[in-house]
């Protein structure tokens, strides 16, 4: 419960700061907490059209377009590409530092700006690329491993997967699960690898195995 307030206190910092960053760029601070405008005033900030909106839909290339806009919106305030970092990561500090410094002052993309753009475009898309690395690599190097149990079967675009909290629910519901509920949830191809895998114990079959022998 301590980790939700924790949350709602940054979350709560991010959103005030970014409604005077919003206010800042001539838009209005508002924008900040309405779902899907605040993402189309994004854009009206970093100059990109509204359309742009629907490649943050697409899988794995929505994490470019996140590196990308995020890198633009910080050099619109005069940042540097490295506080593209800042902004992605550490956005309870960066957001409050961008929206009460005096010096930090919107600037439309001038014509001899364009080229200095050009330039950096190449260093962003390798940034994208080891940011993509970084985020599909993480789950299996670094997460406990009593929290990963596997992936998902039949995940189209990516792997999604079990946590420890989640079977413990599963296990759960299928041992106060009636005997046509199990049949039911046999079914359920989450429930038959774990079943697989020894974590779920179907008491039926283990009870008719002890009466054969």
């Amino acid at each position: 419960m301590n980790y939700l307030y924790v949350l709602l206190i940054l979350a709560f910092i991010c959103i005030s700061s970014m409604w005077i960053v919003f206010e800042k760029a001539g838009k209005n601070g508002w924008a900040t907490i309405v779902p899907f405008y605040n993402i189309i005033v994004f854009l009206e900030i970093i100059g990109k059209p509204w359309w742009w909106l629907f490649l943050m839909c697409i899988p794995y290339l929505n994490l470019i377009w996140i590196i990308w806009a995020a890198n633009l919106f910080v050099k619109r305030f005069g940042d540097n590409t490295w506080s593209t970092f800042y902004f992605l990561f550490l956005p309870f500090i960066y957001l409050p530092l961008l929206a009460f410094d005096k010096n930090a002052v919107y600037k439309i993309m001038l014509p001899q700006k364009v080229i200095e753009k050009k330039n950096n475009n190449a260093f962003i898309w390798v940034v994208s690329i080891i940011f993509i690395i970084i985020i599909l690599t993480l789950p299996f190097h670094y997460l406990p491993d009593h929290l990963l149990v596997f992936p998902k079967e039949n995940m189209t675009f990516s792997n999604t997967f079990i946590f420890k909290s989640d079977v413990d629910r599963i296990i759960e519901r299928y041992n106060k699960a009636s005997f046509f509920e199990r049949n039911a949830m046999n079914n359920e191809p989450i429930v038959r690898k774990l079943k697989e895998k020894g974590i779920i114990i179907d008491k039926n079959s283990a009870n008719s195995d002890e009466d054969n022998n």
